[in-house]
């Protein structure tokens, strides 16, 4: 039997291949509120960091790739959404997109 392809077709984004294939993004979603914003970038990037830490000890337990990753997100979380504020963004994805592991959070500071 032959394979016959539609004549009108859509491509997949990477983003979309990586939920047909099964992986995702492993990380938190930061929703940084206005007043929490106007208190200024460094202190958004305290508070998110500490907001991380929160929620990471579920991922920490599953075993040392779960503690690295904890640890990762946790440091980072607070750079990223000091500049991230900074430059006037409120919403700000940290985390990375792993193959055949998805693992998310969302946080409003």
């Amino acid at each position: 039997m032959e394979m016959v392809m539609p004549v009108n077709y859509v491509e997949m984004t990477d983003e979309e291949m990586m939920y047909v294939e099964g992986g995702g993004f492993v990380g938190v979603y930061i929703k940084v509120s206005k007043s929490t914003g106007n208190r200024g970038g460094d202190m958004c990037g305290v508070i998110a960091a500490s907001a991380v830490a929160g929620v990471t000890w579920q991922l920490a337990a599953a075993g040392p790739w779960g503690a690295a990753a904890a640890a990762f997100l946790t440091g980072s979380a607070g750079l990223i959404v000091a500049n991230a504020v900074k430059s006037g963004k409120l919403s700000i994805p940290v985390g990375y997109d792993i193959p055949f592991v998805s693992w998310s959070r969302s946080i409003t500071i």
